[in-house]
């Protein structure tokens, strides 16, 4: 029962240390770059609220080249994808095998021993439950991945843990941002440079905002993607055309769209690519959920 004490203790600290490493502190002021697990060291959890007031009524230009500038500097995404299921997998049934061998098997016990395993068992715990709790928690809808909640001072630090494992760089309350990404397509499939795709925005459907919203392309590293244009991102001040209808389409390829440069967003050549899509003091549609990215 010691070693599962100890890898309780350890899960529990693990996670904490996992959420708060990158907390920067100047001056009194608390941030985090790359985390962004606020609750604990945001801007948002920590300064005062005329600051928040000030920081949503900054024009969107402003915001854009904060943003712009947050997301070149964005370290590579987890994105829940096969990789990381099978290492969830691994080490889940590693932490099983331990516990099996420690509970059932007669063995001869050191202190140095116990504390090896319990070191073990509570990484495996943290890394095992973060990941499971980020799946349970996440909302995926047309092939886009949510989290509601993100940001929100006060949130537990298995809840902080779970966002990190999504949403790694940094993260506003909902009430001043709220993000989505994807990586695939509607059908499933992952997005790649070898297709072209449009995300179509039927009539009055763009992302409901007091501020902006922004359409970003990244490679699968999650790095901007070079092109001739040096357009990297599309938004409601991009000057994207309409249809007859009211409707927008965004042309996500690697060829410019004859006839409709003003709202392409180049994607590689070949290699597979993540869109990112984030709203800005966003409406109440998509505060009270109802609102639906279209697929891809």
């Amino acid at each position: 029962m010691g070693h599962i004490i100890i890898g309780g203790v350890l899960a529990f600290f693990t996670a904490q240390i996992l959420t708060n490493a990158q907390v920067t502190t100047a001056n009194g002021w608390a941030t985090i770059f790359g985390c962004g697990e606020p609750g604990i060291g945001t801007a948002s959890a920590v300064a005062p609220a005329s600051w928040k007031a000030t920081a949503i009524s900054r024009p969107p230009t402003i915001l854009q080249s904060r943003y712009s500038s947050l997301s070149q500097a964005k370290s590579e995404k987890n994105d829940m994808n096969r990789t990381y299921t099978y290492l969830t997998t691994l080490i889940g049934a590693i932490c099983l095998l331990f516990i099996i061998y420690i509970l059932f098997f007669a063995h001869t016990r050191t202190v140095r021993s116990d504390v090896v395993q319990g070191v073990l068992i509570g990484y495996g715990l943290a890394f095992v439950t973060a990941q499971a709790y980020a799946r349970i928690k996440a909302t995926k809808v047309n092939g886009w991945i949510t989290m509601f909640g993100l940001g929100v001072p006060g949130n537990g630090m298995l809840f902080r843990a779970a966002c990190a494992q999504i949403f790694p760089g940094p993260v506003n309350v909902p009430q001043e941002a709220m993000y989505w990404w994807t990586n695939a397509d509607g059908t499933g499939h992952t997005l790649s440079g070898r297709h072209d795709y449009i995300l179509h925005f039927p009539p009055g459907g763009l992302p409901p905002n007091d501020a902006f919203w922004s359409l970003t392309m990244g490679d699968a590293k999650n790095r901007f993607v070079a092109n001739p244009i040096n357009r990297y991102s599309v938004s409601d001040h991009s000057g994207l055309a309409q249809n007859e209808d009211g409707s927008v389409d965004i042309y996500i390829q690697n060829a410019a769209p004859a006839g409709h440069e003003s709202n392409w967003l180049p994607a590689p050549a070949a290699d597979n690519f993540i869109l990112w899509l984030r709203v800005y003091v966003p409406g109440a549609a998509i505060l009270d959920g109802k609102y639906t990215v279209p697929p891809v």
